[in-house]
């Protein structure tokens, strides 16, 4: 039941973030009601909704988010969804130069393989959007980037999320 409800909860995730055009208006009464109570999905959506269709950094305001994506995962270490999610957003944002030296200075390489060791088992989503996400801050980045990577164990991660789910990681 808790694997469906996870399940569930990230399809309608990808679905909002992906197929949402971004708001022209205020968010209804109803979303600012749901999102001061915590939600953590409530909370990604509105985080994200101003990121462009492709996840491409527009402007610095969007690289601004990366802090509070990291904040979030690490507040809401258990759920799968969450860490998912902002595991995907990470990676879609390390494609700009800027992003992803803000990702690796605020942390984010340990909040990444911290997510894919805390969720190997029952969460192929995570590893493959940690994968995702730690590929994404290598490619084109200096050799520092990498370095740091593998000496905070990620390559052995990696290694372990590819063996344990082959086709997602």
């Amino acid at each position: 039941a808790r694997r469906q409800e996870l399940v569930h909860r990230s399809q309608m995730l990808q679905k909002w973030l992906k197929d949402i055009p971004v708001p022209q208006k205020a968010p209804s009464p109803q979303f600012k009601q749901k999102t001061k109570q915590n939600d953590p999905v409530a909370e990604l959506f509105e985080m994200f909704k101003g990121l462009s269709q492709h996840g491409d950094p527009k402007d610095a305001r969007e690289i601004a988010e990366v802090p509070k994506i990291l904040k979030l995962m690490r507040a809401q270490v258990s759920d799968a969804v969450v860490q998912e999610e902002g595991c995907a957003r990470l990676s879609s944002l390390a494609g700009d130069v800027d992003a992803k030296a803000r990702i690796v200075q605020e942390g984010g390489i340990t909040v990444v393989l911290e997510a894919m060791v805390r969720h190997m088992t029952g969460h192929p989503g995570v590893q493959e959007k940690g994968c995702m996400a730690l590929g994404n801050l290598s490619m084109g980045s200096s050799s520092q980037i990498q370095y740091k990577i593998a000496q905070e164990g990620g390559i052995q991660v990696i290694l372990e999320a590819m063996d344990t789910y082959g086709s997602h990681a």
